[in-house]
């Protein structure tokens, strides 16, 4: 009886003995040392500040148009008998250019009959002037007698219709010069309303001219930027340069004018102000090799007001309204700044910053004072970094 008991009862006991000397060994092992939590600093890119002077370029964009335009009406009436080869739409023509010629035989009639009329009353004169020096007696007292009186009214009057013929001949040499068309000044031809055989009259608008002297552009500027550009300085002075470009397929070609005027006015629909530049032969095809044309739509760059220390920096790195993040010694330091001008993708900072301060470029998700921070390859801006639009 007590051997099946032991029987039953050993199996138990290896059992229950393997599990204490088991939990006696896990107690007996020791812990293993915990390693602290320790974060990595972030990666930030920083950038260099260098000061010193800046022009504030504003931006723009306008429709070129030309200085002079002027709609040529015919001073005389007639049919046209020639036109030049030249004279089509679109031409670019000297001055001096004869363009085109109307039938002249009735103003060279009219002329011939105005000379006529001039040696007729040139020879009336020259008789009543020899009746009058004639009739011209002195008495003793120097008097004139009655005869020179009574003709000095007749010789004003052939004095004056010897005038009067004069002016006659001068307007029918000008009718007759008239005939004969030539360009004014330097221009491109647009709207040309006559052809060869066409009957004009008097006053009718036969063609467009545009010069092609100097260009003009109107420039829109917002309220807010009218402030960045330069008073048009008096007589004499240098005008703000003005660079407009304009791509051609894979060419991008630039003109260089110079601001002439800002106009006093405000556009009541667009509350914008008006700027004008001019370019200096534009159809200059060795400073140009392509022209810029009236019609033609540019971008613009005016040089504005320029102060005196500076830099511009992108605006990603601008934290609310007036500071950046800077770094010293490793470590997230905000920085006052004042900004003198916000453009699209940059600011413009006038104080707060000094030479060799790093700027933080890197947007993290969170950035606080004395923040620990792991500085990357830099890159430096200055003074000559391109400015980006406005």
């Amino acid at each position: 009886m007590s051997q099946v008991w032991l029987k039953r009862l050993l199996p138990v006991a290896i059992i229950i003995v393997a599990v204490l000397i088991a939990q006696a060994m896990i107690a007996l092992q020791t812990a293993p040392a915990k390693k602290p939590n320790v974060q990595p600093s972030p990666n930030v890119e920083v950038s260099t500040i260098k000061n010193g002077p800046l022009t504030l370029s504003v931006r723009s964009q306008g429709t070129v148009g030309a200085r002079r335009t002027i709609e040529w009406a015919s001073e005389v009436a007639g049919r046209v008998i020639w036109v030049s080869p030249s004279f089509v739409e679109g031409a670019h023509i000297e001055a001096g250019t004869l363009l085109m010629k109307l039938d002249p035989t009735d103003y060279q009639v009219a002329l011939a009959e105005a000379e006529a009329s001039v040696a007729d009353a040139n020879l009336s004169l020259t008789e009543e002037r020899n009746e009058f020096r004639r009739g011209t007696t002195y008495r003793s007292n120097n008097k004139q007698s009655a005869t020179a009186s009574l003709r000095q009214p007749k010789l004003a009057l052939v004095e004056a219709r010897y005038k009067a013929a004069e002016e006659k001949l001068k307007q029918a040499k000008a009718d007759l010069a008239a005939t004969e068309i030539r360009a004014p000044f330097d221009a491109v031809v647009d709207n040309k309303q006559v052809d060869l055989g066409q009957y004009v009259s008097s006053n009718a608008v036969l063609f467009t001219l545009y010069s092609t002297n100097t260009a003009e552009v109107r420039l829109p500027v917002t309220a807010a930027e009218i402030y960045f550009i330069e008073a048009i300085p008096a007589e004499g002075g240098e005008l703000p340069k003005v660079e407009l470009s304009a791509n051609f397929g894979m060419t991008r070609q630039q003109w260089q004018g110079r601001l002439v005027r800002i106009e006093r006015r405000v556009d009541a629909n667009t509350r914008t102000f008006f700027v004008v530049a001019d370019v200096d032969q534009p159809y200059n095809a060795e400073q140009y090799p392509i022209p810029l044309s009236v019609g033609l739509f540019v971008d613009a760059v005016i040089d504005g007001i320029t102060i005196e220390s500076g830099v511009r920096i992108p605006r990603s790195a601008l934290h609310g309204d007036n500071f950046v993040y800077v770094v010293d010694n490793s470590t997230l330091v905000s920085r006052q700044v004042t900004v003198a001008r916000r453009e699209r993708d940059a600011i413009v900072i006038s104080d707060g910053l000094k030479d060799g301060d790093q700027v933080v470029m890197t947007k993290l998700d969170l950035m606080v004072e004395g923040m620990q921070i792991t500085v990357v390859p830099e890159q430096q801006l200055s003074v000559g970094s391109p400015a980006p639009e406005a």
